[in-house]
């Protein structure tokens, strides 16, 4: 920031803050006071940059604003060009690449515009189990859905034996332990 005048108090103040993060200052000050507005990953994201959070204040401050924060993992992950390479160039079918947590580290077009308008709720985390556990039209979009998702269960299960005691595993595991998948309702 340039140099200002003379502060009684150090730090940013309100304006700078909304500035460097990229947010209008209403609506930094509306986040400030906790109003209902939806903030995205990537506002919340600048904002914890810009205040210099550590990981235990980033995460407090998603649960504040009642979001999940983008693991750390997947935002450290760099995907190699060739991977990258052969991804996109499985156009014009849809790729993604998965980590054995089943994040969504990359998509090809192809797939972003397949699965645009799959949520009806916002997709924060970018993780196809949580996904398919908690959209409430999962179980129309796939043709076996229990098998499926005892399938990707088990999966997670066996690669969580190689990540125990691993934060985001941990938080992964007890979020979903936490959830019931959506059941259609029964005629009787």
């Amino acid at each position: 920031m340039p140099p200002g005048s003379r502060r009684r108090t150090p730090g940013l103040r309100r304006e700078e803050v909304a500035l460097l993060a990229g947010v209008g200052v209403t609506w930094y000050t509306w986040l400030e006071q906790g109003r209902q507005i939806n903030a995205s990953t990537q506002v919340l994201d600048a904002v914890a940059r810009t205040l210099r959070l550590d990981r235990a204040e980033r995460e407090h401050l998603y649960r504040l604003a009642e979001a999940t924060p983008l693991r750390t993992e997947c935002a450290r992950l760099v995907v190699p060009d060739t991977i990258r390479e052969i991804v996109h160039s499985l156009e014009p079918l849809p790729a993604s690449l998965v980590n054995s947590r089943f994040d969504v580290l990359m998509s090809n077009r192809a797939s972003e515009e397949l699965f645009w308008e799959w949520h009806t709720m916002p997709c924060i985390h970018r993780n196809t189990l949580w996904c398919c556990v908690t959209e409430p039209t999962a179980r129309s979009k796939f043709v076996e859905y229990d098998s499926q998702v005892r399938y990707m269960v088990a999966r997670l299960r066996s690669a969580y034996g190689r990540h125990v005691g691993d934060p985001d595993w941990e938080e992964d595991i007890r979020r979903l332990s936490g959830m019931r998948s959506p059941r259609p309702s029964r005629a009787r």
